[in-house]
């Protein structure tokens, strides 16, 4: 099954009115913040997507209030599956929730991850997925118009006029406002705290006790924020392509911004290992100096008419969180560059243009109320030039990404919820080294955070939350981790990997015998995020 893709935003630009806030629930306040709800038990049907079928999966609906400070209002639905144990009762191990990141990636199909797991072990679990609160088959879903997304038409992302700055500033803010106008009093409850008051509800309507859980990318922020909320639900967690939850989610924007440029320039590395293949630059200086040589070249006059610096920019932005795209865009850089050849550029960059969706908006929603921004333009201008100075393909639109933030009409938390590390469950962290989704910083600190976890470091890899896709070392880990709580690898002292696995080997060119690069990325395994686009929002 192709996993559903969750696109990062293509936000654009604005001036800085802070979006008013709301007092940001303690630790201590937790579970009993708000009045408890008792959802229904879950009343299993069949389900209506083709490979959820074929694996023999149930669906169903959940119940659960649109505002859990009201558990008596509005209740609004949580579509989740579910693929049962197929071991002898005796073997069996309980339920396991699964997120596939973004915020707003769609989680049905999570429910067949199991599948991957060796030896069999998954079958020891039932596998539940779940699509978030306003994504995919849970209703209502969001909207910010008929767009959906933003789409900046500016001729180049980084700010050199007074002119320029103001006219992104205001797509920004008239996003911002089409999205509080379209997508009614969900907007106001869609934070991760509510995220994880659901994962609750579905365990209540499950009639567990406890629940373990799997999460990718964004998805190892929303399993410590739940596992702080409700202490003692959650037997064990897998986690990988970490989140720091203490950075949400400002600064984790300039954070990642810097991950993806980072990674990029080993993609750029890879080109020139093979520069008899793409006559670009023998080192991965020299082809960084390509790059941007054709950027400045395409803001003068676009390739076809239609490819300039700022599709120049998002049509590399598919190399970024794994190695699936390496070659085919090589390729066209290559023929553009040495043969004038814009066309293999056209359909690189089309197929990054996928209509936006709920998932979309919820990306933005979440991230725009899970904590504040600054207030102040000047701050967020001088975090972006320094944050340009230090890695100049992604900071400026990472920023414009960013700013509707400033302007969102729901209130944000006062700060992120304070994940309690010291009451955490087991968990299994997995961290390629020049992840550019999250960046590995994050899998350390995580790992300091949560002191009842250990760290899987793949040195040298460059692909984002990438387990359960055929790498045995890590994949046996996961096996073996779910197979018997106690294996956890034993921690190290000090900021380090508990473990390290070869990552996935770079590809070699299909011109010179290799695949296409390996998987296409809408053909890698379901649960994973598939793609991240302009700019990096996507987690």
């Amino acid at each position: 099954m192709n996993s559903r893709r969750t696109a990062g935003l293509i936000f654009v630009g604005a001036t800085v009115i802070a979006a008013g806030v709301v007092a940001a629930p303690s630790v201590g306040a937790f579970p009993n913040a708000t009045p408890r709800y008792e959802p229904s038990p879950v009343e299993w049907t069949q389900c209506t997507n083709q490979d959820l079928i074929d694996a023999g999966a149930e669906c169903a609906k959940v119940k659960v209030p649109l505002d859990y400070s009201n558990p008596g209002g509005e209740k609004i639905d949580i579509a989740i599956s579910r693929v049962k144990h197929t071991s002898s009762s005796d073997a069996y191990q309980g339920v396991v929730l699964g997120n596939p990141g973004g915020p707003g990636g769609s989680g049905l199909d999570m429910s067949l991850i199991g599948s991957r797991i060796p030896s069999g072990v998954g079958a020891y679990y039932d596998w539940i997925g779940f699509d978030p609160r306003g994504v995919g088959d849970s209703g209502p879903t969001l909207s910010c118009g008929p767009d959906q997304g933003i789409k900046y038409d500016q001729p180049d992302l980084v700010p050199r006029s007074d002119i320029t700055e103001q006219a992104l500033k205001d797509k920004a803010s008239g996003h911002a406002d089409a999205c509080g106008k379209n997508s009614g009093e969900l907007l106001k409850h869609i934070k991760t705290t509510d995220a994880a008051e659901d994962m609750e509800s579905i365990r209540l309507a499950l009639g567990v006790e406890q629940i373990n859980y799997f999460g990718y990318s964004y998805g190892t922020y929303l399993g410590p924020v739940y596992s702080t909320m409700f202490p003692g639900k959650v037997k064990r967690m897998i986690l990988d392509g970490n989140v720091d939850p203490q950075t949400a989610w400002y600064r984790s924007n300039h954070d990642q911004a810097k991950a993806a440029g980072r990674t990029l320039g080993k993609f750029f590395e890879w080109i020139a290992k093979y520069d008899r293949v793409y006559h670009l630059g023998a080192t991965g200086t020299e082809v960084e100096t390509r790059w941007f040589g054709e950027r400045d070249r395409l803001d003068r006059a676009a390739a076809g008419g239609r490819i300039g610096s700022v599709e120049w920019t998002e049509l590399f932005y598919s190399a970024v969180p794994g190695q699936g795209e390496w070659d085919r865009i090589a390729t066209a850089f290559s023929g553009w560059v040495n043969n004038g050849q814009w066309e293999a550029l056209q359909k690189l960059y089309d197929e990054t243009q996928a209509p936006k969706t709920s998932g979309d908006v919820v990306l933005e929603a979440v991230l725009c109320t899970d904590a504040p921004y600054p207030d102040d333009w000047a701050q967020w201008s001088a975090d972006a030039w320094k944050g340009h100075a230090q890695e100049p393909f992604y900071a400026w639109p990472s920023t414009w990404g960013a700013l509707p933030c400033n302007y969102w009409t729901a209130g944000a938390l006062e700060k992120p919820v304070q994940v309690d590390g010291e009451n955490a469950p087991p968990t299994l962290l997995i961290h390629e080294q020049f992840d550019g989704a999250t960046p590995y910083e994050d899998g350390l600190a995580l790992r300091k955070l949560l002191t009842k976890s250990s760290l899987i470091g793949l040195p040298g890899g460059t692909t984002h939350s990438n387990s359960l896709s055929g790498n045995t070392c890590v994949d046996n880990a996961i096996a073996s981790f779910f197979a018997d709580i106690t294996t956890l690898p034993t921690r190290k002292p000090g900021d380090q990997a508990d473990m390290e696995c070869e990552p996935a080997s770079q590809p070699v060119p299909k011109a010179l015998g290799g695949p296409r690069s390996g998987l296409k990325m809408s053909q890698r395994p379901a649960g994973l995020e598939n793609t991240l686009k302009a700019p990096f929002r996507t987690r």
